[in-house]
């Protein structure tokens, strides 16, 4: 047996970030481990399922915590890992002591925890007074200026080493006990030995560090003295400076049967519900108070649509829906604030379930659908059919009316208020449907496109019911408002485009793009109205602006165009960039050229999602199949294979000159497209935001991925197959700066403070002005203040705050400084 004890996951060095861990002043640095069986998830810094709570035993210098599998024992001299064996003793352990524990160390509970431990007489009568429990264990001082927290999730003991000033990290030894030896692996685990079997497993460390010139790993790892101890020595760092970790990932999980899934879609509610929709071939497919409980006759594909709870542990409802004996499948889903799930995607027959007073019942040979399931997923509010499209996303607005976009064919019905009533062409052409509340009617419909091919592949809608889409076209006719343009255009652009509320209107439109194809695959809209859009370029003179990768990466590949994901976002009025990035990487590591001729353009990364929370910070995800796609704070492998392909998620800065963060999850294997929708496997098909700034990221995973759900995830089970995975990464709300006075004059002192939303938090904040550190300030509460002098000049400040796991920073605050006036 495997036990989850302590797997190393990696240094840093944070004041805030410890003060948080602790509840304490601040420290330099600290060594964060986390327990993880051998066969256990390896997200980094993963945070889910139910978190381990400790009790003071009476009488003792210790703490316990107790669970059906193991109990835990820690003292100010080490801890002990017991669980129940067949052995002739009845259990075994791994005992780890503190090499050269100060006398002098101390151990004491933090973060009290709701739960409380009742303790029954032998007479069967409480006992006088309850036991309080705690969420964490500090052993404090147990070398000079280092100490030891403890907390885990479900099985997993997981701890931090925090090294005070005029600490020594290398001072802090693990001692195994007499009958464990230890050992390393390849990959730089400690092994723990007993009895010739692996008893449990600690996980390489990691570090990052902060520079002016971005984010850098500070190299650590395990050392195994000859006598069998272990510690971790750190490389060169900036004890001034942070290190910070992954994103914390509040869950991860499956979500599928004995088949394969796509999971298409995902949404999230005010309580951080998250609803999902894709496809489904499972006949196993979990559902839970269902519409629909069964798959139809084989063949078959289904619609799926579930909701999962906030903590990613349980389905609230699932469901699946179609026809039978037919392909269905969900492209998107919207929700509102009642809970009601918004699905559309294509029915290939005509007995998908429709509603009695539908717009459209049934149409020969199939069509797209849009259907709006009851808040408990049991019933379906409304079902139509929208005939002679193909949908490729939905929104909803404050009313409950839906907007679906994609590409139709000449027999979409439209409206006679449509701003373009008739098609262009008989191949296909851009459309937007804005649908009643109930569905049986639409409120508008209009093509938007020009004489050649055009598709929409994004829609959002704002407060005001003005609706943005995004999408590309080969029409050199395609409707613009004043001709406009952004870059120099070649055979295939993306455009943005933004309709009135009636949708007879353009309120702006402009193509963007290179000499090459480009293709705009989402949008969203940020809290100022502007539009953000992500997509695909091949184009080395796709227009970039004041972004984090003004240059597309691609240079070693020679006589092709290697893809890369793009982000950018346009001004509130759509006349212009307020900033536009590259996204991607390399897909030679040295110069090279396609093995089987050279084609003008090579696919590689590509965005095909983004979600903009309320501080104006855009989340995208897509697909990497570059060697070298930009990664920020995180441990994930990179490629290793030609045949690898790895989902990406990234926070984008407010000002978009930034990358806060970017990770992906190892999710295919080159798998070829299978058609039926837009995203190919393996890539983030959707992201969607709660109040937190919490990402829910939706994707695939097959058989040779790397994804590892979260301990107390719903479904942990690897499927032989593709299957549909959910992950939650865990955000901060937004952050806001003031300055005490807007104009000061040489000389004069002005009072920088930055608050962030919601309750108190731990981590520091970093004041920057023009992107140059002004100082660092620690949170106090929800607040951090520096007080600062500036020159002469009109400054750009922002704020960076670095918590647990996650980064956040500020939209700009400009700052006046005029020179003194003199009388004469």
């Amino acid at each position: 047996m495997i036990e989850r004890i302590a797997a190393a996951a990696c240094v840093l060095l944070a004041s805030g970030i410890a003060a948080q861990a602790i509840g304490s002043p601040s420290y330099d640095i600290v060594a964060r481990s986390e327990g993880r069986a051998r066969n256990a998830p390896r997200v980094a810094a993963a945070q889910g399922g139910l978190g381990l709570v400790f009790e003071r035993i009476a009488g003792a210098e210790r703490f316990a915590s107790r669970g059906r599998s193991r109990s835990i024992t820690i003292s100010p001299t080490g801890f002990v890992v017991a669980w129940p064996t067949r052995s002739p003793a009845g259990f075994g352990g791994v005992a780890m002591g503190f090499a050269g524990a100060s006398p002098t160390a101390r151990i004491e509970g933090d973060q009290p925890q709701p739960t409380r431990v009742y303790r029954i007489g032998v007479e069967g009568t409480p006992a006088d007074t309850t036991i309080p429990t705690f969420g964490r264990v500090r052993v404090a001082g147990v070398r000079p200026n280092v100490d030891v927290v403890f907390y885990g999730h479900d099985d997993d003991l997981e701890y931090d080493v925090v090294v005070q000033p005029g600490g020594d990290p290398r001072s802090f030894v693990l001692r195994p006990e007499a009958g464990t030896t230890a050992t390393l692996d390849n990959e730089g685990n400690v092994l723990l030995m007993r009895d010739g079997e692996i008893a449990a497993i600690l996980r390489r460390p990691i570090a990052y560090q902060l520079q002016d010139s971005g984010r850098e790993i500070v190299d650590c790892a395990f050392e195994i003295a000859r006598d069998g101890d272990v510690s971790v020595h750190v490389a060169a760092y900036d004890a001034r400076r942070a290190l910070v970790i992954d994103p914390v990932v509040s869950y991860a999980t499956y979500l599928g049967g004995a088949a394969f899934e796509q999971a298409t879609g995902v949404a999230v509610d005010a309580a951080g519900n998250a609803y999902v929709a894709g496809y489904t071939m499972s006949r196993d497919f979990p559902t839970v108070a269902s519409y629909d409980r069964s798959l139809g006759k084989s063949p078959d594909v289904d619609v799926f649509v579930s909701k999962l709870n906030a903590a990613g542990t349980a389905l609230v409802w699932s469901t699946y829906l179609g026809g039978t004996s037919s392909i269905d499948r969900a492209v998107a889903i919207a929700v509102d604030a009642a809970g009601s799930a918004y699905v559309t995607g294509h029915a290939s027959g005509n007995n998908f379930p429709v509603s009695v007073d539908a717009w459209q019942k049934g149409p020969v040979g199939g069509g797209s659908f849009v259907t709006k399931l009851a808040p408990a997923g049991n019933a379906i509010a409304y079902s139509t059919y929208i005939a002679g499209v193909t949908t490729a996303a939905i929104a909803v607005d404050t009313a409950g009316s839906a907007y679906v976009a994609g590409v139709a064919t000449p027999a979409l019905a439209t409206t006679s208020s449509a701003l373009q009533p008739t098609a262009l062409n008989t191949t296909g052409t851009g459309f937007i449907v804005k649908l009643n509340a109930t569905g049986s009617a639409p409120l508008y419909a209009t093509f938007l496109g020009g004489s050649s091919n055009d598709e929409i592949n994004g829609i959002a809608v704002d407060a005001a019911g003005t609706a943005v889409v995004g999408g590309a076209t080969t029409s050199d006719d395609f409707p613009l408002v004043d001709s406009r343009r952004i870059g120099p255009g070649g055979g295939r652009d993306g455009f943005i485009a933004r309709l009135d509320a009636g949708g007879g209107r353009l309120l702006y439109s402009t193509r963007i793009g290179g000499a090459l194809d480009d293709s705009v695959n989402a949008v969203a809209i940020g809290p100022d109205g502007s539009a953000y859009v992500v997509g695909e370029t091949y184009s080395a003179d796709f227009p970039s602006k004041a972004g984090f990768q003004m240059h597309k990466s691609g240079s070693n590949l020679i006589g092709s165009s290697t893809g890369s994901a793009f982000v950018a976002r346009m001004s509130p009025a759509g006349d212009g960039l307020a900033y536009s990035s590259f996204l991607g990487g390399e897909v030679c590591l040295t110069p090279c050229r396609v093995a089987l001729g050279s084609p003008t353009q090579y696919r590689a990364d590509a965005a095909y999602a983004v979600a903009v929370d309320a501080a104006g910070h855009a989340f995208v995800g897509g697909i990497a199949r570059s060697y070298t796609f930009p990664l920020v704070d995180s441990t994930a492998t990179r490629k290793r294979d030609d045949t690898d392909d790895s989902a990406f998620i990234v926070e984008v800065g407010a000002s978009g000159s930034t990358l806060l963060w970017s990770t992906f999850v190892r999710t295919g294997f080159n798998e070829a497209d299978n058609k039926w929708t837009r995203f190919p496997p393996g890539a983030v098909s959707a992201i969607a935001l709660d109040s937190d700034g919490a990402a829910y990221v939706a994707a695939d995973a097959d058989l040779y991925s790397d994804f590892q759900p979260t301990a107390g995830a719903f479904q942990t089970a690897t499927p032989d197959h593709q299957g549909g995975v959910v992950i939650k990464f865990s955000g901060l709300p937004p952050l806001m700066l003031a300055t005490s006075r807007d104009a000061v004059e040489t000389g004069q002192s002005v009072t920088l403070t930055a608050t962030l939303a919601g309750g108190a938090r731990a981590g520091d904040v970093t004041f920057l002005d023009a992107g140059t550190p002004l100082g660092t300030a620690p949170l106090s509460g929800n607040a951090a203040t520096l007080v600062t002098t500036l020159p002469v000049g009109i400054h750009p400040l922002t704020a960076l705050l670095r918590s647990v796991g996650s980064v956040t920073d500020t939209a700009v605050l400009f700052q006046v400084v005029d020179t003194p006036l003199q009388c004469n």
